[in-house]
């Protein structure tokens, strides 16, 4: 399941990196205050939509599902990726 998916993924990242909590509770903070959430407050939390995204982005429910490898030699930047590489 997606959202149960998500729901872990991105828990597991907000505490992991506590500059994304405290970026996150203060944008609850400002939108919430005491009310209950509805779509109008969420949809202004932009940082927390982000943050959403990206933990979907780094680790997707199907990641492990689609292996990838290099075909070639490639030159990422500093990085050498070596034909025949898994790549994610």
């Amino acid at each position: 399941d997606t959202v149960s998916h998500l729901m872990t993924i991105a828990t597991y990242y907000y505490i992991k990196y506590p500059q994304y909590q405290e970026k996150i509770n203060k944008e609850v903070e400002l939108y919430m205050k005491d009310e209950s959430p509805d779509c109008d407050n969420l949809n202004k939390m932009e940082f927390m939509h982000a943050f959403l995204k990206e933990s979907l982005r780094l680790f997707g429910p199907t990641s492990g599902f689609f292996r990838r490898v290099a075909l070639k030699d490639h030159k990422l930047g500093d990085i050498n990726i070596k034909k025949g590489t898994l790549v994610n």
